[in-house]
Formats: C-alpha cells, sequence, structure tokens
C-alpha cells in the first residue's frame, strides 16, 4: 500500500508541471492561434502561476488544519476544469481566465503532495524519496513541452483535453485510495491559518529557503520562457516540436538526476548537494551564450534541467524538515515562494528580452544564481548555529 501511495502522490505531482511548462512550446502556436503578439501569450504563464503561487499560502495550512486528502480531491477537479476550459477557449480572454482556474486548482495540490510524503517517510529514507519526487515533477516538465509540441501539428486543443483527462483521472484515483482516511472534519480556523504561516514565516532558515527556492525558478524561467520565441525566428527558423524538444531535454535530464539527487542528499547532506546544483545551473546560465544549433541548445538545456535538479531535491527535504510540526505551513511558503518566482519572470523579465536580447536574459539568470549559491551557504549556518 506504502507504494502504492507514493506512485499516486508522484503522479499527482506529474501533472502540474506537464501543463504549466506545456505553453512554453506552445508560444508560438498560440500567438497565431489568437492573433496577439507574445506579451499576452507569455502572459498565459504568469496567470497560471500567480493564483498557483500565492494560494500555496493557505492550501498547506489548510490542509495541517483540516485534511490533506480531501484538499487533494478539490484540487485536481478544479485543474479539470481549468484544463477543459483551455481547450474549448475561442478567444486569448478566455484561455487566459481558464489558465487562472487551473492555477487555483493546482495549488492545492503540491504543497499538500510534498507535506503528505513528509507524514508517511522517515528521515533515513527521505531524500530518495523526494528524489524520486524531484523526477515526476521533472518528467512533467520534460514532457509537457514535446507532447505540446506534437500534438500542436495537429491541434494545439488536444494538449489541453490531455490535462483534462490526467487530472479528472488523478482525482479518481487519489479518492479511492484516501477516502478510507478518517476525516478531521474540522471547521477552518482562520486566526489559526494565518497565526500558522506568520509563525513559520518569522523562521529564518525557512525565509532564506523560500528566497532561495523563488530565485533558482526566477531565473531558470527566465531564459525557458524566451527561448522559443528566439528560436521560432531567424536565423533558427526551428519547428514547434524542435522548439518542444529542447526544452523537454532540461526535463529528461531532470528525471535522471533527480535520483541521483535524492541519494546525494543522504549520503553528503542537503546543503552540499544544493549547493552543487547551484554551480552547475550557474555554469549553464554562463555557457547559454554559446547556444546556436538544435545540439548545443539541447546539451545545455540538458545541463539546466540536470543542475536543477540536484537544487530541489535538498530543498523539498529542508521544506519538510525545518518545523516538522508545520511541515504543512512551511511547504506552502516555500512553494508559494518558488512558484511566484516562475509567475513573475515572463512579465518582468520581458522589458529586458525586447530592449536587450536574450543575452540579457542569460545574465541577469546567473546573477541570481550567485545570489542563490549565498543564500543557500547562510542555511547551513543558520542550522548548524
Amino acid at each position: 500500500m506504502f507504494v502504492k501511495r507514493i506512485f499516486i502522490l508522484y503522479f499527482g505531482a506529474f501533472i502540474g508541471p506537464l501543463g504549466g511548462n506545456a505553453v512554453l512550446a506552445l508560444i508560438p502556436t498560440l500567438k497565431d492561434a489568437f492573433s496577439v503578439d507574445i506579451t499576452l501569450v507569455t502572459l498565459s504563464i504568469t496567470l497560471f502561476m500567480v493564483p498557483f503561487a500565492f494560494l500555496q499560502l493557505f492550501s498547506g495550512t489548510i490542509s495541517d488544519i483540516y485534511n490533506r486528502y480531501r484538499v487533494l480531491l478539490v484540487g485536481f477537479l478544479i485543474y479539470a476544469v481549468g484544463s477543459l476550459i483551455c481547450a474549448l477557449s475561442s478567444t486569448i480572454t478566455v484561455f487566459l481566465s481558464a489558465r487562472i482556474l487551473q492555477g487555483f486548482g493546482f495549488a492545492f495540490v503540491n504543497p499538500v503532495i510534498l507535506a503528505i510524503l513528509g507524514d508517511i517517510t522517515s528521515e533515513e529514507y527521505r531524500g530518495k524519496i523526494m528524489g524520486g519526487l524531484g523526477s515526476a515533477i521533472t518528467a512533467g516538465i520534460a514532457f509537457g513541452p514535446l507532447i505540446a509540441g506534437f500534438l500542436a501539428e495537429t491541434d494545439w486543443r488536444l494538449t489541453f483535453i490531455l490535462f483534462f483527462l490526467l487530472a479528472s483521472a488523478a482525482g479518481i484515483v487519489s479518492n479511492l485510495e484516501f477516502r478510507k482516511e478518517k476525516f478531521l472534519s474540522r471547521r477552518i480556523d482562520l486566526r489559526m491559518m494565518f497565526s500558522k504561516i506568520f509563525n513559520v514565516s518569522t523562521q529564518k532558515s525557512v525565509v532564506l529557503l523560500s528566497i532561495s527556492g523563488f530565485l533558482v525558478f526566477f531565473s531558470m524561467i527566465g531564459v525557458m520562457s524566451y527561448i522559443p520565441d528566439l528560436l521560432s525566428q531567424g536565423p533558427y527558423l526551428m519547428k514547434d516540436y524542435e522548439i518542444g524538444f529542447i526544452i523537454s531535454m532540461a526535463g529528461f535530464a531532470g528525471i535522471l538526476a533527480s535520483p541521483i539527487a535524492g541519494v546525494m542528499v543522504d549520503r553528503i547532506g542537503r546543503i552540499k548537494t544544493a549547493l552543487f546544483g547551484s554551480v552547475i545551473m550557474l555554469t549553464t546560465f554562463i555557457f547559454l551564450i554559446l547556444g546556436d544549433s538544435l545540439l548545443r541548445f539541447s546539451i545545455l538545456f540538458s545541463l539546466l534541467g540536470f543542475g536543477s535538479a540536484i537544487v530541489w531535491a535538498p530543498f523539498q527535504t529542508l521544506a519538510v524538515e525545518l518545523i516538522p510540526r508545520a511541515r504543512g505551513s512551511v511547504s506552502s511558503l516555500f512553494n508559494s515562494s518558488r512558484f511566484f518566482g516562475y509567475a513573475l519572470a515572463p512579465a518582468v523579465l520581458s522589458p529586458f528580452y525586447l530592449a536587450f536580447s536574450i543575452d540579457s536574459i542569460y545574465s541577469i539568470s546567473a546573477s541570481l544564481m550567485l545570489v542563490c549559491f549565498w543564500l543557500v551557504y547562510l542555511i547551513g549556518k543558520t542550522r548548524t548555529s
């Protein structure tokens, strides 16, 4: 039963980045389908991620107070409905509204999965379990753009129909597995919820971890948001499936790296593993300026995905260990912060991309990873002091 539950939770974690990252490969197609410019299309990333990031501040805490499994089910169902509306959208306004609904739904899935894994695992092998979670998430990152790129050759709407079916299946399966669990049926006390959030947000190690997660996603998604537009134009003139392949390489590398990261977390420690991953990401951002072909971009994105997977495993492990009695609240704050990085990157970096080209995005991302490296070092000092 334990293995079955782990698999269900991994499957649920896979669906979010699958839907979130798919839009990256669809940017050129959606520009033509809705007759809009890149600013509106990349806004669909921000509008998915803002409610996703913001509501995670509360969803994990609600699961601490009320019940993790019922919160999980509601999240899957809302995400499924949002995906279906995306598929049926006839205007960019409807599409963007549906993306908000998708983000709203998955906000009640992501931190709850992390908290449940913390509940059902013990410390001695938790790193491996979190490494497996990293593989599931990066599989979504990998297959989202790849699937979207190929389905777009027929009809981009098929991508969101697939997400509707997967989210519906995840909701049904999780309900069948967890419905026998005892529900606390406790009325949600808003004062208690905000008190728990405030208490964890005053802990230095939690704040440092949350900011680090923000910087990793901001730098990574900042690059990934504009690569598709760059590659669809001259001199590259790549097709959707080629762009999807390049972006997917980050995910495929992450699938391989995440179990390695899990073992590293258990053997050499959380901080050393996170520092190692940060160095890999920093190096990649510096060398992306050399990308000039499908092969080189694929190699560099593989390296980027490898480095990010090495970072996320120790981060997620720390999120459920820093304050065990409030791991749902810590998971909420950490996930909310890091996904705000995902949400804000396209909007904040658009002026830099339009004015100074992709090289400015590489430079900003590299600089932020230097800051992240320093923050991870401080987390280590905080934990040992």
